[in-house]
């Protein structure tokens, strides 16, 4: 609902900025990481990838 109501993809940013801060805190150069293991549910895992969750609040559930 929340990211339906905000347009702009606000929820995608502030995840993408998380992380984005969390790889510049690591004792390594972040040009050097080229893969990453995410674990998340499906909300965060579409969100995440820049992917439409507004189906996901309404009934029949897609993801």
């Amino acid at each position: 609902q929340y990211d339906t109501d905000h347009p702009g993809r606000l929820l995608q940013r502030v995840l993408l900025g998380y992380l984005r801060r969390t790889i510049q805190g690591l004792p390594c150069d972040g040009d050097s990481i080229v893969e990453i293991a995410v674990a998340a549910n499906p909300t965060m895992r579409d969100l995440l990838f820049g992917l439409d969750v507004a189906t996901i609040g309404q009934l029949p559930y897609r993801s």
